[in-house]
């Protein structure tokens, strides 16, 4: 999230070119808790109950549903917390920042979720692996009984061949 801040902060600095580092800093950190928020939404509750379970329908209409809303409450954000707060004056809102919202929302989150979702099919591969493991110990295990099994039952008659045989 530091890394997150950090960009977004400069972006901001670089865009704006006669401002201060320190208000795009503030305005970073202010709107972080909410992209926090939605994004431990989607990684935590989204990606592991439709994404993971493959339901892909439900999976991408909750992720529109997020691009939509989290926009709306950045604007909220904006009116009730930064601009009283953070800047002491109303900004113009418009298209752009609605759009920016959802990038910066978009490249927080796509970041943390591929994160998520390797680790994910990470764990699917390992405990596929597991298993596959577990049923070849048990296969290589049935076929030495099996062999044991075969051996005491050549033995007996082994014996008595051979007894047979001095006799």
């Amino acid at each position: 999230w530091i890394f997150y801040v950090l960009f977004f902060t400069l972006q901001r600095y670089a865009y704006y070119q006669n401002s201060n580092f320190l208000p795009s800093l503030k305005l970073n950190l202010a709107y972080l808790p909410g992209v926090m928020l939605f994004t431990y939404f989607l990684t935590e509750y989204l990606i592991p109950v439709y994404f993971r379970n493959r339901k892909l329908g439900p999976f991408l209409l909750s992720l529109l549903s997020v691009l939509v809303i989290y926009p709306l409450f950045a604007y909220i954000e904006r009116r009730l917390i930064i601009e009283p707060y953070v800047f002491n004056d109303h900004l113009p809102y418009s298209l752009y920042n609605f759009f920016s919202a959802i990038m910066i929302f978009v490249f927080g989150a796509v970041s943390v979720a591929g994160f998520k979702i390797a680790r994910l099919i990470n764990m699917e591969a390992m405990h596929h692996e597991k298993v596959e493991n577990e049923k070849l110990e048990a296969d290589l295990k049935l076929r030495e009984a099996e062999l044991r099994l075969l051996k005491g039952q050549i033995h007996p008659h082994f014996l008595f061949n051979t007894l047979n045989n001095a006799y």
